[in-house]
C-alpha cells in the first residue's frame, strides 16, 4: 500500500498527520481499515533503529508517522474536554453527527484532582460517572493492612465508573495516579442518551465489556506470569490504549507511576519491581524514568509477555 493510501486510512481512523514520505518500518504497518497506532509492528532486526524510533526528536526526512504528529496542532491540555472519549469510540464504531452532539452534551461540570487523590470512594451512592480528560486513574482495592492492589488503570477517554450507572455504588476507590482533570456525567443524562441513541448504549455496554475483559486479563498476569513478563505485558497493553486516543509518541508513552504504584498494579514489592526494570533494561527491550517509557524492542516486549492484543477487540465494527 502507498503513503498516499495509508495516510487515508489514518486520518479517518486517527488524529495524526502522515508526511509523504513513510519509512519501510511505518509503511508494513499499515493495514487496510486499522488505525495504524494500534496496528501490528513489523519486525525491525536493527536495536539501534529501534532505539531511533523512540527517541522524541524528529530529524530531517524522518516519517513523521513514528511521532504520532497531531493534527490540530495544539497540546493534549488544549483539546476539548471529550475529544480523547470520541477517539476511543470512533477506533471501534461509527458514531454520527447526532451521536456525537449527545455524547458531548453528557457532560455537566469539568473538574481538575491533585494526584493520589482519592474521587470515589468505595460504597458511597452515585449518581454520575466520571470520565476521564487528562491524566491516569485506578481502580484501587485496599486491605486492612495497608496493602492496596490496583485492578486497572484508566487512561484519558475512558469511563472509569461507568459500571456505576447500573450498580450505583463501586466495590472499590477510584484514585488519580498522576494530576487528572475529569468530566462529571449525570446519570439522569445517561438515562436519555441510552433511551433516544441505543448505538451509542451499546457501545457503552461494550466499554464495560471491555473493562471486564481487561480485568481477567489482570487476573491472568497476577496468577500465572512471572515478574518480567507480567511487567512487560503491562506496558504492551498501556502503549496501545494510550496510542488509540493519540497519547504515544512513536515507541514511547508517559505513565507517571512510581515504583511503589507499579508494585500495586503488578502485585509484586517495590523492590522486585526494581529489579524487574532492571532486568527488562538489561535486556535492551525498554526504559523508565520519571514516568515515562520508552521501547526499543516491541517485537521483543511482545514475545517476552506473550502478548496478544485480541482482549483490547481493537477491530472496526459495523453499527
Amino acid at each position: 500500500m502507498g503513503a498516499k493510501a495509508g495516510r487515508q486510512s489514518a486520518d479517518q481512523a486517527a488524529p495524526f498527520a502522515i508526511g509523504d514520505d513513510v519509512c519501510d518500518y511505518c509503511h508494513a504497518r499499515f493495514l487496510a481499515a486499522s488505525p495504524p497506532h494500534v496496528a501490528e509492528f513489523a519486525p525491525v532486526t536493527n536495536l539501534t533503529r529501534r532505539r531511533e524510533l523512540s527517541r522524541h526528536a524528529l530529524p530531517p526526512n524522518r516519517c513523521r508517522h513514528c511521532f504520532a504528529t497531531p493534527v490540530h496542532g495544539s497540546s493534549r491540555r488544549e483539546t476539548s474536554v471529550i475529544e480523547c472519549h470520541l477517539l476511543k469510540l470512533r477506533a471501534r464504531t461509527d458514531i454520527n453527527a447526532a451521536e456525537e452532539q449527545a455524547i458531548r452534551d453528557l457532560v455537566s461540570d469539568v473538574r481538575e484532582h491533585p494526584a493520589d487523590t482519592v474521587i470515589v470512594k468505595a460504597g458511597d451512592e452515585l449518581s454520575a460517572s466520571t470520565l476521564l480528560i487528562d491524566g491516569i486513574l485506578a481502580r484501587s482495592h485496599n486491605l486492612a493492612e495497608g496493602g492496596r492492589q490496583i485492578t486497572e488503570l484508566h487512561v484519558a477517554g475512558d469511563f472509569a465508573d461507568l459500571h456505576g450507572f447500573t450498580l450505583k455504588r463501586l466495590d472499590h476507590d477510584l484514585v488519580t495516579m498522576s494530576k487528572c482533570r475529569t468530566a462529571v456525567v449525570p446519570h439522569d443524562r445517561l438515562i436519555r442518551l441510552t433511551e433516544e441513541f441505543p448505538h451509542v448504549a451499546r457501545c457503552y455496554w461494550f466499554g464495560t465489556n471491555l473493562d471486564a475483559a481487561i480485568h481477567r486479563v489482570w487476573e491472568v498476569s497476577l496468577g500465572r506470569r512471572r515478574a518480567s513478563p507480567r511487567m512487560a505485558h503491562l506496558f504492551c497493553e498501556m502503549h496501545v490504549r494510550l496510542g488509540i486516543v493519540g497519547l504515544t509518541d512513536g515507541l514511547s508513552f508517559n505513565l507517571p507511576l512510581t515504583q511503589d504504584e507499579l508494585a500495586d498494579c503488578l502485585g509484586l514489592t517495590a523492590v522486585h519491581v526494581n529489579r524487574t526494570l532492571k532486568d527488562l533494561r538489561e535486556r535492551e527491550l525498554i526504559d523508565f524514568r520519571s514516568g515515562r517509557v520508552i521501547i526499543h524492542d516491541l517485537d521483543g516486549l511482545r514475545e517476552l509477555a506473550e502478548f496478544d492484543p485480541a482482549y483490547l477487540y481493537l477491530e472496526k465494527r459495523p453499527r
